[in-house]
């Protein structure tokens, strides 16, 4: 039998320490794509069910579409609130039992499941829009705009969750980011204006190096390297007013997905050396294309809104990290863990089978005075997420949504110098979805839906 000298068993204590650092750092938690795709935006767009690439251009254009800043008939610089509350729900046939099997085979004779399930956090965030026409030689007929959303606790949140655990794949693993998009738009002709714009986010990539000297228990080399480099997504638009009263808009969003690798390397002298990597693709915003129309009817102090969005989110991949693990040296080698305690998947990502979809809006906006206006909007998506009949469990539902909001400003609107104060609420009932399962699956039969409430409010002010 091997006997051990003092500074192996001290190498052993902290190469088990490292492994399990690696093991839990493999084990996903809560992760949060962008929050406008899955609730929107501002009130305004909220309000009226998300039909936002034909109505009038707003602190929200640079996002929705490029080409509506040229159409706009004034300055604007906005700030804003927005809060998402899910009331979401996982049933199961399985119970969760997290103890060891002799506790759980005497509480669940039955059977239970080892796997428990993730529910989705509120999402509240800060609201900016700015939006100018340019003056002097264009004549006006240039529109630039900025958009932003800013998450309330973090900026982003780099995380994934494993396929086989419960949870709502769109509003978990996909809400918490920022979000920053800005455009320019060109008006050739009085009816017609185009767009071009960018989203902007962040790929983060992290490197630590460690070197430990085991007879004197000291760091002799301590480094570690964060890099944030943007990463950029094009938008398009085009802006059509064929009439006073009608209009009609296209507009295109590329995906943003952030990459993050974090790679790990702890050397013992020449003892052994541990190397830990992880990389992947969240926070997934697919492909989006957008049409839609407008119509005005003066007469009833109306406005009536349709769109239809198709999202690509076929092209996702899966969250969970890609892991590679590997430990070498003379102990390990001596001790025969060399390839007992590697591990590598670093394959190519899981292909989830999203479908790509469409999102039906409907919305209308009546003033009952010049410096009052009531709103309304209905949605529908169709989930991307197919039922989950297999090993895997990420969930999804159709969703009708419904929406409210009101307009009061304040000011003279003969001089164009007003604030709009804007209000909106929403519900989305995600409709309950079942799936059965076969009784030696490790989570059983999975029921799921609810609601989730949002609101938000800003103020934006017209010079």
């Amino acid at each position: 039998m091997m006997t051990l000298r003092a500074s192996d068993r001290r190498f052993a204590r902290i190469a088990a320490l490292f492994l399990a650092m690696g093991i839990l750092y493999q084990v996903p938690s809560t992760a949060k794509a962008s929050p406008i795709t899955i609730y929107g935006f501002w009130p305004q767009d909220i309000s009226m069910g998300g039909t936002t690439v034909a109505t009038e251009p707003g602190p929200g254009a640079a996002f929705h579409n490029p080409a509506s800043a040229a159409f706009s008939d004034s300055h604007l610089v906005a700030f804003g609130v927005s809060g998402f509350f899910p009331q979401l729900d996982i049933q199961r046939s399985k119970p969760f039992c997290d103890a060891t099997i002799a506790p759980c085979d005497a509480m669940y004779p039955n059977g239970y499941s080892e796997r428990g399930v993730l529910l989705p956090e509120s999402n509240v965030g800060s609201l900016f829009g700015w939006l100018r026409r340019i003056q002097g030689p264009f004549k006006q007929k240039l529109g630039v705009a900025l958009s932003m959303y800013l998450p309330d606790e973090t900026l982003f949140k780099v995380e994934g969750i494993d396929s086989g655990t419960p949870h709502y794949l769109l509003y978990q693993d996909l809400t918490r980011k920022l979000v920053i998009a800005s455009s320019i738009a060109w008006r050739p002709v009085d009816w017609l204006s185009i767009g071009v714009g960018a989203q902007m986010f962040m790929d983060v990539s992290s490197q630590i190096k460690l070197r430990v000297d085991l007879v004197n228990q000291t760091l002799t080399h301590n480094e570690f390297i964060m890099d944030l480099e943007p990463s950029y997504g094009a938008t398009a638009g085009i802006y059509l007013r064929p009439t006073e009263n009608v209009t009609i808009g296209a507009a295109f969003r590329q995906e943003l997905p952030l990459e993050f690798s974090s790679p790990t390397d702890i050397s013992f002298d020449e003892s052994a050396r541990l190397i830990l990597e992880l990389g992947g693709t969240v926070l997934f915003t697919p492909h989006q294309f957008d049409l839609g129309a407008s119509f005005k009817i003066p007469s009833l102090n109306l406005e009536l809104s349709a769109q239809g969005s198709l999202e690509l989110w076929s092209r996702m991949r899966s969250v969970a990290p890609a892991i590679v693990f590997n430990i070498t040296g003379v102990i390990p080698e001596g001790l025969g863990l060399n390839d007992t305690l590697d591990v590598d998947q670093s394959h190519h990502p899981l292909n989830l089978g999203l479908s790509d979809i469409w999102r039906i809006h409907f919305g209308a906006q009546w003033a009952l005075r010049d410096n009052l206006q009531f709103r309304g909007g209905y949605q529908w998506r169709f989930t991307p997420v197919p039922r989950q009949a297999g090993m895997t469990n990420l969930l999804d539902n159709h969703v009708s949504a419904y929406s409210l909001g009101m307009r009061y400003s304040l000011g003279n609107t003969a001089t164009k110098q007003v604030v709009h104060l804007d209000l909106a609420f929403s519900l989305m009932h995600l409709i309950r979805r079942t799936v059965e399962k076969p009784a030696n699956d490790p989570t059983g039969t999975l029921s799921h839906g609810g609601f989730i409430f949002g609101t938000a409010g800003s103020a934006t002010y017209n010079f």
